[in-house]
């Protein structure tokens, strides 16, 4: 399967956030998310959830200033794992 202009596009943002992984604020995720066809669904406490359809797992954003190196990838990992399972249908 070829993958979509857009989808190319996502995975050079994601790779260009991983770089800067120490120094990611809460807006970096979001705006990769929604690009990526996450919804924000709700927000508990300090957290902003977001979901994709047809996707097993939800993703929780933290809002603090800054985010630590672990948790940006974590966020990172489970967005570009959401690009794979939909094979960039969309």
């Amino acid at each position: 399967m070829v993958p979509s202009p857009q989808d190319s596009e996502l995975r050079a943002q994601i790779a260009a956030l991983r770089s800067r992984r120490h120094n990611l604020r809460p807006a970096d995720i979001e705006t990769l998310a929604t690009n990526a066809g996450w919804t924000h669904r709700h927000t508990k406490g300090s957290h902003k959830i977001y979901s994709k359809q047809g996707f097993w797992a939800n993703l929780s954003v933290p809002q603090h200033r800054t985010l630590s190196g672990r948790l940006a990838l974590g966020l990172l990992r489970i967005i570009e794992a959401s690009l794979d399972e939909d094979g960039g249908d969309e």
